[in-house]
């Protein structure tokens, strides 16, 4: 199995849809302009991704984030945080934003130690953010930590 099956499984466990366009999804991710998909392996097998792209002048959107349960709470998911950081500062954007369900408290959680904060108003690209969602941000200054 290479990677694009293995983050099309993980996609399928993460979006929950209802159809089987989860390889196509991973493929279209793969070749988008202006975006990227990290994932995170272990032994071989892929256990989490990050999608990110760019959604305004200076604005990286961390568009999702999933790792699988059993391997969470292992700092994989701060590893795709960073990797996103360094994607988006090599392209100099200056924000990395995201919108989270305000029920996933282990996201908010990990998105808050890793220097995130709760904004208001309109997501990237002046959406309306959906109810019950925050939207947070995080200044990216200078070279990582």
């Amino acid at each position: 199995m290479n990677d694009v099956d293995q983050v099309s499984d993980l996609f399928k466990e993460y979006y929950h849809w209802d159809n089987d366009i989860y390889r196509e999804w991973a493929m279209f991710c793969l070749k988008q302009t202006g975006s990227s998909l990290f994932v995170a392996e272990q032994d071989g097998h892929v256990v989490g991704f990050a999608r990110l792209d760019i959604a305004e002048a200076k604005v990286a959107q961390l568009r999702d984030l999933y790792v699988v349960p059993s391997h969470c709470k292992n700092g994989i998911g701060a590893a795709l945080i960073r990797a996103g950081e360094e994607w988006a500062r090599g392209r100099h954007l200056v924000t990395l934003t995201l919108n989270v369900d305000g029920n996933n408290c282990g996201a908010i959680n990990l998105y808050t130690k890793n220097g995130f904060a709760i904004a208001f108003g309109k997501a990237a690209g002046n959406r309306p953010i959906p109810p019950y969602h925050f939207r947070m941000t995080k200044t990216l200054l200078g070279p990582s930590i």
